[in-house]
């Protein structure tokens, strides 16, 4: 017991320095993986950045809101142009119908002439 009485601090000073040394090891593995899965996560952060920066991007050059009233007032411009040329081409019909029943009676008249 003698011995004991004189070797405990070194005892408990060994013990202790095993229990840290398993400590430091479990947090050194613990550490290091978490440092692998923040990896992985950083990389997939950066990639989306990088998406969402092109999509920013291809948004940023498409037509703005001013840009795509000015292109409905040139088709409403564009609509009312094709309505006049409807109405226009109906009134050459028209003329046409009138002509052409105008020359069948011409036609008509002179061939009962002879």
């Amino acid at each position: 017991m003698n011995w004991l009485e004189t070797a405990w601090p070194g005892i408990i000073l060994g013990v202790n320095l095993l229990f840290g040394w398993g400590l430091w090891s479990i947090r050194q593995t613990i550490d290091r993986k978490l440092s692998d899965g923040l990896k992985q996560i950083f990389g997939r952060l950066d990639a989306h950045e990088g998406r969402i920066t092109r999509v920013e991007e291809r948004v940023q050059s498409g037509p703005s809101d001013r840009d795509i009233g000015m292109i409905r007032e040139q088709l409403a411009v564009l609509h009312g142009d094709l309505k006049a040329a409807t109405a226009t081409m109906n009134g050459i019909t028209d003329g046409q119908r009138a002509l052409h029943a105008a020359t069948n009676r011409l036609n008509e008249y002179l061939l009962n002439q002879k």
